[in-house]
């Protein structure tokens, strides 16, 4: 019974990464798409570790929570992956500019 508790743990914890990346294999993948759904991936594994229902040592989170922050800091801050083009692109993506527009539009 702990095994499978265990094994659900690793599973949940897992879950946004594998569902971000699927998504970004699609050809009309952006640099923009890297960069929200690499925060997405973040905010999500977060509330699974700091969920109570799921029962995360203190310690397994914060490994978890080093290694995305080294992760966060080689691809967008100082690391040897590092590129302004993922926060350009974030910020040019007219997509998001034109659906914000139409919503304010409507009201």
């Amino acid at each position: 019974m702990e095994f499978e508790f265990h094994l659900a743990q690793l599973v949940n914890v897992g879950m946004p990464g594998i569902k971000a990346l699927a998504c970004l294999e699609a050809i009309e993948a952006t640099a923009a798409d890297v960069f929200i759904f690499w925060h997405a991936i973040i905010q999500a594994m977060k509330d699974i570790l700091t969920n109570p229902k799921q029962e995360f040592p203190q310690e397994v989170q914060q490994q978890i929570f080093g290694i995305l922050n080294s992760h966060h800091r080689q691809l967008f801050e100082d690391g040897n992956l590092s590129n302004q083009v993922y926060l350009a692109a974030t910020y040019l993506d007219s997509s998001q500019f034109f659906s914000f527009l139409s919503l304010n539009n409507n009201s």
